[in-house]
């Protein structure tokens, strides 16, 4: 621990596999916290990827995105956004991908039309007929179609 906190002093970024080897050793003992804190040094796709491998809790990893997205919003583009919408409509949440594209749009982001497409899959599967027209809605007000 004392070794994470110098390496965020001096800001120093180790590689992805001993950052993920110390996360997940982090998370093993027990201290999750800072294996979440740890995780964040890496890129969102990553850090997205190794969670989920790791099985780590969605509530975890739905932290972790969301501290990321906050810090960073700024530098965090379209495809990082998608990859997050994503994830969340893979682990069955389409709430929280909502969640996800209306905090894009907050921080002036412009959703993907891949982003709207898969929500708008989502939402049909679930037989959420309001969402879906929601959706395309919102997509003709971004000046985009389905597809």
């Amino acid at each position: 621990l004392a070794m994470l906190s110098k390496m965020e002093a001096k800001r120093f970024v180790p590689q992805k596999m001993l950052l993920f080897g110390l996360a997940k050793y982090l998370w093993r003992s027990g201290k999750k916290e800072q294996a979440m804190r740890l995780v964040q040094h890496a890129t969102l796709k990553n850090c997205v990827l190794f969670m989920r491998k790791e099985g780590w809790p969605r509530e975890a990893i739905d932290t972790v995105i969301r501290e990321k997205s906050e810090r960073e919003s700024s530098s965090l583009g379209t495809k990082s956004y998608d990859r997050v919408i994503t994830w969340a409509i893979d682990s069955g949440d389409t709430e929280q991908a909502d969640r996800w594209m209306n905090q894009m749009q907050i921080l002036g982001k412009r959703p993907s039309q891949k982003a709207f497409n898969a929500l708008m899959c989502a939402q049909m599967r679930c037989g959420d007929v309001g969402g879906v027209f929601n959706m395309y809605e919102r997509m003709k007000d971004e000046g985009m179609a389905p597809d």
